[in-house]
Parts: C-alpha cells; structure tokens; sequence
C-alpha cells in the first residue's frame, strides 16, 4: 500500500439529485457562454482564447466567454487521481475521485440553501 495520510473512508451525501445537477451544469454554461467572466490579467485570457474563449476588451477588464466545449475539454482533461506531495510520505496526500475519503475539511459545512423553484 502506497505510504500517506489515511483520513476517513466516508460514505457520500448526495444533497442535490441528478437532475438538479444537470440543471446547474446547464445554467451554469449558458452564464458562462453568455454572460462570462471578468478577467483583469490579459496573460490569463490570452489562455483562455488560446483555448477557443472569445475575450474582448470592457473597461480596465476583459470579459472571456467560455463555449461548452471548451468546458467539455477542460473537464475531459482532468485527473481522477492527484498526489500531494510531502517531505515526509506518510504526510503526502492521494486524492481520488473513486474513494470517498476525508483527509481534512473546514470544521463546518454550508447548511444554508436556498429555494430555487422557478414559477415561470
């Protein structure tokens, strides 16, 4: 067995079901698509449009518009698995996204939500 800090094996909360996710990932890329952000470093939009982002110029800031494929990529892309390295390995961390473990957390959770239900 790989030498690191243990944490504790937690059984998931799913808080939101699948189609409440599926409504935030979709609202969430049509805010990003059309709305954007705001970005003020020009080195880190020049990513982003290297990337396929549309940036344009608005006041001292450039405002990056992110497609879905863009995010589709960036998601593709990402590990299952990170190590965080320590001097000394039994310190090191092995996050992974098919073992629910708990290494570390802020000591509280968000327990306020709010109501979304949309009437229109």
């Amino acid at each position: 067995m790989t030498r690191q800090r243990e944490g504790i094996r937690v059984r998931p909360v799913e808080r939101l079901g699948s189609a409440q996710v599926a409504r935030v990932d979709a609202l969430s890329r049509v805010l990003l698509e059309t709305r954007g952000l705001l970005c003020y470093n020009p080195r880190a939009a020049d990513v982003y449009r290297t990337h396929g982002a549309a940036v344009s110029a608005e006041g001292r800031a450039l405002r990056v518009r992110i497609p879905s494929a863009l995010v589709d990529r960036a998601l593709s892309s990402t590990p299952a698995r990170i190590v965080l390295g320590a001097r000394n390995p039994d310190h090191r961390l092995i996050l992974d996204a098919d073992e629910p473990r708990v290494r570390f957390g802020s000591g509280s959770e968000t327990n306020v939500w709010l109501d979304l239900r949309y009437e229109g």
